[in-house]
């Protein structure tokens, strides 16, 4: 089956479609990537729920396959839930391009829920840069952005607890405070996000 081919029975009749022939939509050039996306917003917002989430899954099961592409266009996409699946599908991914996007949807009007989502796949970039693995300035959008959230009370405490666990390798004396603060404060989340972020930091409490 060619792209094109699935591509197709996605859109006449998506139930016949078989989980095997998701291959065809893995490890995208960048030419075939327009050819998905012409045919992705011509999907339901059901449907397109429905791929993103078999993608995501699939991804997880199996190294060998590949939708970063689709799971970074899909960075942009209107549907929290398929926004949030994506950024899900983009766990292992540690390619600096994704950076931005995740911190606008860190910084959007979307929900808690998909903010805190992007704060955790955002967490796997400073230990990188502390490995030298990322450029300096990566890092300070990175904990700029972080820190931001962590400085302002009316953010959602999902968001800050996520934004907390996930700064915590910079471990500057503003983080060890912060994550001092919530260890000594009474809620019982935020003081769970906190001892996380103590492991992440190597500090102890």
């Amino acid at each position: 089956m060619s792209l094109e081919s699935f591509l197709e029975a996605l859109t006449e009749d998506p139930d016949e479609v078989d989980v095997a022939d998701f291959v065809e939509a893995s490890g995208l050039l960048p030419e075939e990537l327009i050819v998905f996306a012409r045919a992705w917003f011509g999907f339901t917002v059901e449907n397109q729920r429905w791929i993103i989430a078999t993608m995501a899954e699939l991804a997880e099961d199996s190294s060998e396959l590949d939708f970063s592409a689709v799971f970074r266009m899909c960075l942009r996409d209107k549907d929290e839930e398929v926004l949030e699946k994506a950024i899900e599908g983009l766990w292992e991914d540690e390619d600096r391009a994704i950076i931005p996007g995740l911190i606008q949807v860190l910084h959007s009007d979307k929900s808690p829920q998909v903010r805190a989502v992007a704060a955790v796949a955002l967490g796997k970039f400073p230990a990188l840069v502390q490995e030298g693995k990322l450029l300096a300035k990566d890092g300070d959008s990175i904990l700029e952005s972080l820190m931001t959230i962590l400085k302002d009370p009316a953010q959602p405490s999902e968001v800050i607890r996520r934004s907390l666990e996930a700064v915590a390798p910079f471990n500057t004396p503003d983080i060890r405070r912060l994550v001092t603060t919530a260890y000594k404060g009474d809620d019982l989340l935020l003081k769970c996000s906190s001892i996380y972020a103590m492991g992440r930091t190597g500090e102890v409490s």
